[in-house]
């Protein structure tokens, strides 16, 4: 049996149509918070720490070999895997997110930032949060 370790995704990885074009299986995805950090979306989407913060994306059970898939080519080689603890309905559990903490400077083109804010709203996040993904453009 393949071990399969819970994954935050955020960005535009929030999206089950994306992760399986990218040949990434995610088991079991399910809506989820991150307290603590804060969305950043530049040339790329990454979190910042952030006392007050929270951000907004989907936990999903993804194999090793699917996330090395995922992460190694050379726009997304530079995202490291950090661990947290995100809010699932109420209750906390351990997971890795990939944080990307020197981002090239840069705005957003408004297709990417429009890839990260349909699946959000088809996730039914917070309104405060979608305009806060909106606010890059």
């Amino acid at each position: 049996m393949t071990r399969q370790i819970p994954v935050f995704f955020y960005g535009s990885f929030m999206s089950v149509d994306v992760l399986t074009a990218a040949k990434v299986r995610p088991q079991r995805p399910r809506p989820a918070r991150l307290l603590g950090w804060s969305l950043h979306i530049g040339g790329f989407a990454t979190l910042v720490p952030a006392d007050q913060g929270a951000v907004f994306g989907l936990v999903a059970d993804c194999s090793h070999a699917d996330l090395d898939r995922l992460y190694s080519p050379d726009w997304v080689s530079a995202y490291v895997a950090e661990p947290v603890l995100v809010d699932i309905d109420g209750a906390f559990s351990p997971a890795i997110t990939y944080v990307l903490w020197d981002p090239p400077a840069g705005r957003p083109k408004p297709e990417y930032v429009d890839n990260i804010a349909g699946p959000a709203e088809a996730l039914g996040f917070p309104e405060w949060y979608l305009a806060h993904i909106r606010s890059f453009i």
